[in-house]
């Protein structure tokens, strides 16, 4: 019976601890997402030219070129427009890399 009650509290606190979910995206920012996603790129690979932000939804956003090691992936114009409108004013905003200083 311990153990039991051991497991189901084990469960309850992954159930807890994992149940927060990122903000809903609209459909065209998801469109976004997922053809970067499917093109290689992912948060944390920047240094490599495959990062989320810096190498694929910023430049698709804001029509710059592309400086990473995978090809930027064909997304419509039109889900780029709508995701500028009603997405998230963060979204593939490139993160400053400084260093950080303390007073």
């Amino acid at each position: 019976m311990k153990n039991t009650i051991g497991v189901f509290s084990f469960l309850v606190f992954c159930g807890l601890a994992f149940s927060e979910e990122m903000p809903k995206l609209p459909v065209s920012c998801e469109n976004i997402w997922k053809a970067c996603e499917q093109a290689g790129f992912k948060y944390g690979q920047g240094k490599q030219g495959k990062g989320m932000d810096r190498h694929c939804l910023g430049p698709l956003l804001h029509g710059t070129k592309a400086d990473g090691a995978l090809p930027l992936p064909k997304v419509s114009p039109k889900d780029i427009e709508l995701c500028k409108k009603e997405g998230p004013s963060e979204f593939g905003k490139i993160k400053a890399q400084g260093p950080t200083t303390s007073k």
